[in-house]
Formats: structure tokens, sequence, C-alpha cells
């Protein structure tokens, strides 16, 4: 995948990455990108490179990868929920719920 590519599918990271890097004198080179944070952790396993995730899950990484919390933090990665508006399951509306209880202001 190219740069143009990435920029034009993960825009949101994109600007997180450029925010994050913002102070600094030198900018990334984005070379890689992964759908899923298991291949982005083989990768890195593997030598490819280092990464910046905004967090990593409990109990993904392993002994090879060593995980280090940026300081100063960076501001949160705000996130959000999609679903259908119309036929939501049971399931669907308890989640919506929760997440609704669960906001921070």
């Amino acid at each position: 995948m190219s740069q143009c590519q990435y920029e034009m599918l993960y825009p949101e990271h994109q600007a997180w990455i450029a925010d994050l890097f913002a102070p600094l004198t030198r900018s990334p080179q984005i070379v890689e990108e992964h759908d899923s944070i298991t291949s982005l952790i083989a990768a890195v396993e593997s030598g490819r490179g280092v990464a910046v995730i905004a967090q990593l899950p409990n109990g993904l990484a392993s002994s090879r990868l060593k995980v280090r919390p940026l300081q100063p933090a960076p501001p949160p990665l705000g996130v959000g929920i999609a679903y259908r508006k119309k036929f939501r399951s049971t399931v669907t509306n308890n989640f919506i719920d929760a997440a609704k209880r669960g906001k921070v202001d």
C-alpha cells in the first residue's frame, strides 16, 4: 500500500501521528500499515521496524516485544461506536446504553 493510499484510508490515524510528532524536527517514515493489532505485533517482533500505537491490549505482547508508554503522554484518542439506525438488536441497544453510561465529560 502506498503512502497516499494509507492517508486516504486512515486519515484520523495520519492526523494523530502528525500531531504526535509535530514538536519534533523529524517526521516518522510510515512504510507499512496493518489491518489488525496482531499482524502489527508480528511485524515488529520479526524485526520489520517499530510501531506507534494508541494502546496495546493486555496479553498480546510477547517476551520479544518491549512496549513503552510515550512521555509525555499524548492526548487521548477519541473513539466511537457505529450501528444501524433501524433494526437494532437487544444486544446492540444494551451496548449503546452501556456506552452512554460510560461517557466521560
